[in-house]
This record gives C-alpha cells, sequence and structure tokens, in this order.
C-alpha cells in the first residue's frame, strides 16, 4: 500500500546514565571507530563525566553510514534507509533539523527481463511460490536443526528463474549472505523494528554528524592494539594511548580479519563467536546520467537474469527528481563484482538498462563501492551463517576484564545490520561502562 501525507514521529526516551553522579568523572575512556556506535557511545559517556577520545581510522566521520557525492548534489554510498521509523533517534534528530524524509514503498516496483517488462501475472505466480519458501521456514524455524537457506531452497519443488531471482534480491540483498551461508533458523532474527522506512534525499550523515558534537575526534588514526592486562593502552600506528576503559565499534569484518592485535588475545568464546558469524556485502553502483530515460513512477525496479547480477534497482529520481538510478548486487556475487574494473561494471550495467528501457542517455558520473576492499569495514554488514546462533552475537557484544567494551551492529539482538542497532549498543555500551566505575 502506497504510503502518502507527513510523517508522525513517535517520541525517543531520552537515554541518560546518571543525570546527578556523573559516575564516570574524570575516566579515561577510549573509542574505537566514529561510526554511529562509536559516535553513540562517546556521546553518552561524555555526557556523563568520562574524558573521551573516538580514534578513526578513516579521514571522515560515520563509518557505514557515508553521503558521498556523484556529479552533482548528495547521494548515500552506505547506509540508505531506516528501518522503522517508530522510536527511532534517527528520525528524531531529522525532525530536529527539519530533514526532509521520504517513505519508501518497496510493492511500487517494476520487474523486467531481456525481453522487457515481466507480465504481472507471471511475477504473481513467483511471489506466490516464494511466499510458499517463507511458510516452509517459517515451519523449519520451530524446530532445532539448523541448515543452510540454500539447502532448504533446493528441495523445493518447482524451481525456476523468477523465483531464485526473488529469492537472490528479497533474501541475499536484505541480508548479505549467499543462500548457501544464511542460517534457516536466525537468518532474520533480530528483525524487532516498527513502522514504515524511510529516505533522506539529501543523505544519511546528517545523523553521525549530530552524534559528533563536541566530541574529540582524531581521524587517520588506525588503532592496531589493545593492551588491556593491566590499565589499558590502546596503540595506533602513530601513538599510544592510556585509558581507564576502551570502547571497540569497529564492524565485524575487521574483528574476523584481527587486524586489532589484543594482549591478552580475546577470551576463546568471542573469538569462535566471531569466527562463526557471518559478515555480509551489499555493494552500490551509482549512475548519473544526463537525463532521465527511465519511468518516474516506481521506487525499484528489478531485473531477472540468470547469473542474478543487477537484480535490482533504486530509483533516486521518484524520491529528488535527479536523473540517478543505484544498481545493488550482494554477497558472492557483489564480491566478484568488486574485483572487476569500473569500465567492466559500466559497460555491464548499462547492457542491462538498455534491455529495461531503451538507448540510456550520456552517463555523467558513476561510483562503485566495494566494501569488502575497505580495510576499515570489510563487508557491509554481519548475518546469521548456517551454524551460528544468538548466543555468539551475545558473546561478540559481552565485556572483557571489565576494561574492554564492544559495540556495533553486529551486537544488537533486535535490530542487527541496521543504523538503530548501532546506535542502541552504543548506548547500552555507555550503561555497562557508567556501571562499572559508579560502583566502584
Amino acid at each position: 500500500m502506497k504510503f502518502n501525507g507527513t510523517i508522525a514521529f513517535v517520541g525517543v526516551t531520552v537515554y541518560a546514565i546518571n543525570a546527578h553522579g556523573l559516575p564516570l568523572s574524570g575516566k579515561r575512556v577510549i573509542v574505537i571507530g566514529a561510526g554511529v556506535s562509536g559516535l553513540s557511545a562517546a556521546q553518552a559517556l561524555q555526557q556523563n563525566g568520562a574524558n573521551v577520545t573516538v580514534l578513526e581510522g578513516r579521514d571522515r566521520i560515520g563509518g557505514r553510514v557515508w553521503t558521498g557525492t556523484v556529479g552533482q548534489g548528495p547521494i548515500d554510498l552506505g547506509a540508505h534507509w531506516v528501518h522503522g521509523i517508530n522510536n527511532s533517534p534517527v528520525v528524531a534528530e531529522a525532525n530536529k533539523q527539519n530533514i526532509t524524509m521520504k517513505v519508501t514503498d518497496y510493492e511500487n516496483s517494476w520487474a523486467y527481463d531481456a525481453n522487457g517488462a515481466i507480465p504481472k501475472a507471471v511475477f504473481d505466480r513467483g511471489d506466490s511460490q516464494f511466499q510458499h519458501f517463507e511458510e516452509i521456514v517459517e515451519i523449519k524455524q520451530n524446530g532445532t536443526r539448523d541448515q543452510s537457506l540454500g539447502s532448504l531452497y533446493r528441495e523445493f519443488p518447482n524451481q525456476n528463474l523468477l523465483l531464485r531471482h526473488m529469492m537472490d534480491t528479497r533474501i541475499e540483498h536484505e541480508y548479505g549472505g549467499d543462500l548457501d551461508k544464511l542460517s534457516t533458523l536466525y537468518y532474520d532474527y533480530a528483525e524487532n523494528i516498527d513502522g514504515v522506512d524511510v529516505v533522506f534525499p539529501k543523505g544519511y550523515s546528517f545523523f553521525p554528524k549530530s552524534l559528533a558534537k563536541g566530541l574529540d575526534i582524531h581521524l587517520n588514526e588506525r588503532v592496531i592494539g589493545v593492551q588491556y592486562a593491566n590499565a589499558p593502552t590502546v596503540q595506533t600506528i602513530s601513538k599510544a594511548y592510556d585509558c581507564d576503559a576502551v570502547v571497540v565499534t569497529v564492524p565485524l569484518g575487521v574483528l574476523k580479519h584481527g587486524d586489532i592485535k589484543f594482549q591478552p588475545s580475546l577470551p576463546k568464546r568471542k573469538l569462535s563467536a566471531i569466527d562463526r558469524f557471518g559478515m555480509g556485502l551489499l555493494d552500490k553502483t551509482v549512475l548519473r546520467f544526463e537525463k532521465q530515460f527511465w519511468p518516474q513512477e516506481p521506487e525499484l525496479f528489478t531485473y531477472k537474469r540468470p547469473d542474478l547480477l543487477w537484480g535490482e534497482w533504486l530509483n533516486i529520481a521518484h524520491y529528488t527528481g535527479e536523473p540517478i538510478l543505484i544498481g545493488f548486487n550482494a554477497a558472492s556475487i557483489a564480491a566478484n563484482l568488486e574485483e572487476k574494473s569500473d569500465a567492466f561494471i559500466k559497460a555491464s550495467a548499462l547492457e542491462v538498462l538498455k534491455n529495461m528501457f531503451g538507448k540510456p542517455t550520456p552517463l555523467v558520473a558513476m561510483y562503485q563501492t566495494r566494501w569488502n576492499k575497505d580495510p576499515f569495514s570489510l563487508g557491509s554488514y554481519s548475518f546469521f551463517k548456517i551454524g551460528s546462533t544468538p548466543d555468539d552475537m551475545k558473546a561478540i557484544g559481552e565485556s572483557v576484564n571489565e576494561r574492554v567494551f564492544f559495540a556495533g551492529e553486529a551486537t544488537s539482538l533486535d535490530a542487527q545490520a541496521t543504523v538503530l542497532g548501532a546506535y542502541k549498543t552504543g548506548q547500552n555500551v555507555a550503561k555497562q561502562v557508567a556501571a562499572l566505575f559508579g560502583q566502584k
């Protein structure tokens, strides 16, 4: 159903650790990472008396919330949606700043293949099959035996390319993992968010900027080590920082890669959980054209082809009037595409758009994200890999030695893979730190 009209914001409860006692007064806290979880934690810690320093390896704040420029005007190269506006701190800040929001109607989507538009009756049959598959998944989730969604799909009768296309765009794109890696029991476990989804036509970066106000943030400070046997020390490439507590908010991909050396080594339970959990991938190909040559009405386009490339497109022109399309690719398809040159990607994308809409107008700007190759993320967001459980997510978020704390979307049991999840875990870890020092 299409949503029209003004967005009504349901108020957010303002978080405060201790409005009077300031239990962190004089305590030195290092926050590793200036993404939303790190900035959220730092803001709450500083408001409660801590002396906070944020160390960020990139030359910008925001982490996986990143509004860039492709041609003229802003475009989100990382997080794009608020998934559920109810009680959202992002929406609260947007309202405060009078930031324009546009609701996304995911049903306002047109489907194509190499022959042009897919007839609605054909698409509806595929949609019915997909819903049947989801019903089977729900039955399996009432059991205890896990298997990959891919193996469950191969047991499904009447497989066809349209159904596989829907599995790609509705599951692999959503969770960032291949069907053969996603856990049937838990792939959609951490999804307790309410309300419609919205985009910000002028970009998402207003939110991390609002969290960063008044914070001591050191950019281009890549952390390489954390020593916590006694009073913690955080080591960057150029400097050592002594502190009373460390808050680690780097993405799961960085933890999996082991780029930060912990001394002593992190507990086996945490390392095993980090290894079992999955780091997914969703990449964007942003194309700005001289003129719009595609329909204005749809918000999304899907494209069915055997190799599943270019399965989904977002019509930025619907929201802003700018002649921009964003192509999405996920999981191993996106990882393979990251190895290709921009020239190859451009030619491949334009061929698909020609099949969909006819000859494109001249392309004036392009940007290809490569989140798997970004050393400060090494992926887009986490997912439940076959064999992982919610206990693994809890283990990743557990503090160590009452001095090293962990936050980030991969530790959010109710809003995984979202900006909301990142924000809430930052708030929660600040509360943990305050509780620790408040009882000393």
